[in-house]
Order: C-alpha cells, then sequence, then structure tokens
C-alpha cells in the first residue's frame, strides 16, 4: 500500500480505536533492523546531508575536487524519519519527497508509526545516527583532519613536481647534458653531515 493510500484510510476514520485497528490491519512493523544496516543507512545519510563537491576527482589525491562541508541539519531530520518509516513498515515508498513527508506528519500518521516502533529500537537509532554525525565531524571538520587533507595535497603536489623533475633529469642524462661526474663531485663536497 503507498503511503497516500495509508494516510487516506487513516484520515477518514473518526475515532481513535477505529485509527489503531486500521494500522493494526493494515501496517506491517519491523520491530528491528540489524546493527550493520542501520549504520550504512545513517552513513549514507550524512552523505547526503552534510557533502557538497563537484564531482570531479583530483587524478592525484583520488579525492573530490572542491569539496565543501555544508550541514543540513534539517535534511538529515528528514531524510533520518523517512528512512525509519522505510525500514520499519511495508508502506511503498517510491522516493523520499518533503510532500510524502508533510503528508504523514500533518495526518498523525508519522507519530502513529514512530509509537509503533519499540522505543529501545528508536533509542539505538538516534544513537547510530548521532554517532555518525560525530565521526564525520571529527574525520572532516577537526583541525587533524584539515592537516591530514593539507599533508595528501602537499604529497600529492611534491609527487607530481619531483616526477617531472626526475624524467627532465633523465633525459638530460640521456642525452649527454648533464656531467654526472661534475654532479657528484659538487653533491659531495657541498654535502652536509
Amino acid at each position: 500500500m503507498t503511503v497516500k493510500e495509508f494516510v487516506d484510510g487513516y484520515t477518514q476514520l473518526g475515532s481513535e480505536h477505529l485509527k489503531e485497528k486500521y494500522v493494526k490491519d493494515n501496517l506491517n512493523i519491523e520491530p528491528y533492523v540489524p546493527f550493520q544496516y542501520k549504520k550504512e543507512l545513517c552513513e549514507n545519510i550524512v552523505a547526503k546531508s552534510f557533502f557538497e563537491h563537484d564531482n570531479e576527482i583530483d587524478a592525484l589525491t583520488g579525492t573530490y575536487n572542491n569539496v565543501k562541508i555544508q550541514v543540513d541539519s534539517n535534511v538529515n531530520y528528514f531524510l533520518f524519519n523517512m528512512m525509519i518509516v522505510n525500514t520499519h513498515t511495508d508502506l511503498e515508498i517510491d522516493e523520499y519527497s518533503y510532500e510524502l513527508f508533510d503528508l504523514l506528519a500533518s495526518s498523525g500518521v508519522l507519530e502513529v508509526i514512530l509509537k509503533t516502533i519499540p522505543e529501545s529500537e528508536l533509542v539505538m537509532w538516534k544513537f547510530v545516527n548521532q554517532n555518525v554525525i560525530n565521526d564525520f565531524m571529527t574525520n572532516h571538520c577537526s583541525t587533524k583532519a584539515y592537516m591530514e587533507q593539507l599533508g595528501l595535497k602537499v604529497v600529492a603536489g611534491l609527487e607530481g613536481f619531483l616526477s617531472v623533475l626526475l624524467e627532465s633529469v633523465d633525459k638530460k642524462i640521456q642525452n649527454g647534458d648533464i656531467d654526472i661526474e661534475g654532479l657528484m663531485n659538487y653533491i659531495n663536497t657541498n654535502k652536509k653531515d
């Protein structure tokens, strides 16, 4: 059953007793989702609500160029709640949309769904999501993370520079343009111990 079909049926009922019966008769609740799956889903949510990049990958570092950390906590909240509904119910959700979220929230169905999921399960979801957020902030926004990224860029730049330099020196040696013996004498006399 689609979310719209479920919400339409739910909101047409007058009494709380009929609504409770409707939920029991028409909604299958999964009481537990495996921990690893929770972690992966929360990582996807954080990736979608905390990153902006231009999809261009740096050939030297293998990382995105122009990555910008753009935290959008409202998107995180929206995706988190939609993911809870999607993983714990058998409602058909083709695409997460604000309209679908608003339909669930304004009808009271979101609250009903959350109340039917064991409290310990919701606590675990919140714990995993918060840990993924904390890990993201530590790994991407701390001074340590900045220095690591800067170090990777410096190393990649030096590797590129040295590669070009060594290629150029090798060509000069092959062509006989460099006096190897004279260069070695210069290095040995100016070497600091």
